[in-house]
């Protein structure tokens, strides 16, 4: 969004003070020669783009929620492949993976009944422990946070994270808290593979 330059001249000749730029310019592009001269005694100041302005290409993040052994890649798939066409950055943060982190834990070579337990009684146990609800999300926007400043260069601006996979109501709540508009929750409602 460009934004609009406002200039503001008092001549000593008494002309005429403009009512408008001709040119639409942002802060960044002004033309020097509008600010300066022996005729001014002040110097214009641009008009900055607003902080609430919203971003053309903001933050993105993706929830998915989904039970306990739903394939949750083909949803996953088509998300990174439609957020590159459009431009995008995008990371999935597993948030199982992050609770492991937590405690220090690898489940990978477990059998995916053991995992899927043991992941479990973890996620428990930090909601348990912290008392809050919350607690794997709160991991999963410490992440956002990570990756945002090591990975993508400090700047919001055209990333999008896809938090793989909510499972406590809670966790839903403070990310609609924290991201607001720019967060969108996908429920995964297949059924299981056999």
């Amino acid at each position: 969004m460009l934004s609009r330059l406002r200039t503001i001249t008092y001549r000593e000749s008494g002309e005429d003070m403009p009512k408008r730029a001709t040119k639409k310019r942002t802060a960044s592009h002004v033309d020097p020669q509008l600010f300066t001269g022996p005729d001014e005694r002040r110097v214009a100041k641009p008009i900055v783009e607003h902080p609430l302005s919203p971003d053309p290409h903001p933050e993105l993040v993706f929830g998915i929620v989904g039970p306990i052994g739903v394939n949750l890649e083909p949803v996953i798939t088509v998300l990174y492949r439609e957020l590159q066409a459009v431009g995008y950055k995008a990371k999935t943060i597993q948030l199982s993976r992050q609770i492991e982190i937590f405690f220090g834990t690898d489940h990978t070579l477990e059998t995916e009944d053991n995992r899927i337990s043991h992941l479990m009684d973890e996620g428990t146990r930090l909601r348990t422990k912290s008392g809050s609800g919350d607690a794997v999300a709160l991991l999963g926007i410490a992440e956002i946070r990570r990756i945002r400043s090591e990975e993508l260069g400090g700047t919001p601006s055209q990333n999008a994270f896809i938090l793989r996979s909510l499972k406590h109501p809670k966790e839903v709540e403070t990310l609609r808290s924290v991201y607001g508009k720019a967060i969108s929750f996908c429920p995964e409602k297949s059924t299981p593979p056999n």
